[in-house]
């Protein structure tokens, strides 16, 4: 009767956390995600850009940002916002499983470009992943054919990978970030009315 008992809390207590680590969202048919790595030590780098400026944008609609066991995940008037809260080079696992979970129809990707200057930002549909693991990713687990924020960090003067690996992993600072935030946030808004 006793283990009876044990098992039946057990079972409650994995379902009750499985329900409240999946929030409840509605069908959607436009998803925008920010690329990024998981953890304090990523957590304002520039190859967090993408991570950041979802934040940023739901902030700024008023969305409250919850857990799910793919990520962090919010809905504003049938738009699916989403931080993967896996490594960048395996982002494409959990934007395949809420695209395929959610019915969703058209994809946004939002990562840091070294090709674009600090302050400048642009939107590109499909191409390859110009040698960015997170669109890497995504394009093996779904297609190229999807759209992408391209939010501008610079390249150091230096080509060598590990200049630029230290490059992309070191801390933004705020006050050119913020501008970023904003020119792509304008972008957003002329471009899909958001």
């Amino acid at each position: 009767m006793q283990q009876l008992f044990l098992g039946l809390m057990s079972y409650l207590y994995f379902r009750i956390r499985y329900l409240f680590s999946n929030p409840q969202i509605q069908q959607s048919n436009f998803l925008i995600v920010g690329l990024g790595n998981p953890g304090k030590s990523y957590q304002n780098t520039r190859h967090n850009v993408g991570q950041q400026f979802v934040n940023y944008l739901a902030k700024d609609l008023n969305v409250q940002m919850t857990q799910h066991s793919q990520g962090m995940i919010g809905q504003y008037k049938g738009i699916t916002l989403f931080n993967p809260n896996s490594f960048m080079n395996l982002s494409g696992g959990p934007v395949k499983k809420i695209y395929q979970k959610y019915s969703i129809q058209q994809l946004l990707v939002v990562h840091d470009d070294l090709d674009q200057q600090v302050g400048k930002c642009k939107i590109k549909v499909g191409g390859s992943a110009e040698g960015h693991n997170g669109l890497k990713s995504i394009i093996q687990s779904l297609n190229p054919n999807f759209q992408r924020l391209k939010i501008g960090i610079g390249r150091p003067d230096s080509k060598e990978p590990d200049i630029v690996a230290d490059y992309v992993l070191g801390r933004v600072e705020h006050t050119p970030t913020q501008q970023s935030f904003k020119i792509a946030r304008e972008l957003i808004k002329k471009t899909y009315n958001i």
